[in-house]
């Protein structure tokens, strides 16, 4: 049985999902490191299968490289000034899809968390 806790946590965490958008107009200014590290260390909290966590957060902040994700990926990219690039191990549990099951609720608690800093996200595929 979980023990049982204050309603304020609570509240805390229902105002910062009610609160989660997707944004789509960003500013030109880059996140700081320490707030990206912050914000990946929150993804690996997230459950996934055997705790095998076989996915990796690749942070892109490289206007080089953002402009051929872009190219690649897709063109929205074009708008934001960094993102992550979420890759998981398929070898594992296809029939189950557990590790595609990990590395969302992985991303999810990264949009949550970043949210809740005051940064604007979008989960895009491509």
């Amino acid at each position: 049985m979980v023990e049982r806790r204050p309603e304020e946590p609570f509240e805390t965490l229902l105002g910062i999902v009610e609160r989660r958008r997707s944004i789509r107009a960003y500013l030109a200014q880059r996140p700081e490191r320490e707030l990206i590290e912050r914000i990946v260390h929150v993804g690996t909290l997230a459950p996934n299968s055997c705790n095998l966590q076989a996915h990796r957060f690749i942070y892109v902040d490289d206007p080089v490289l953002m402009a051929k994700l872009s190219r690649i990926a897709t063109g929205k990219l074009k708008w934001a000034p960094a993102c992550f690039v979420v890759v998981y191990d398929r070898r594992y549990s296809r029939s189950r899809q557990a590790n595609l099951q990990g590395v969302s609720a992985s991303v999810e608690n990264m949009l949550l968390a970043a949210s809740a800093s005051g940064l604007g996200t979008c989960w895009m595929v491509g």
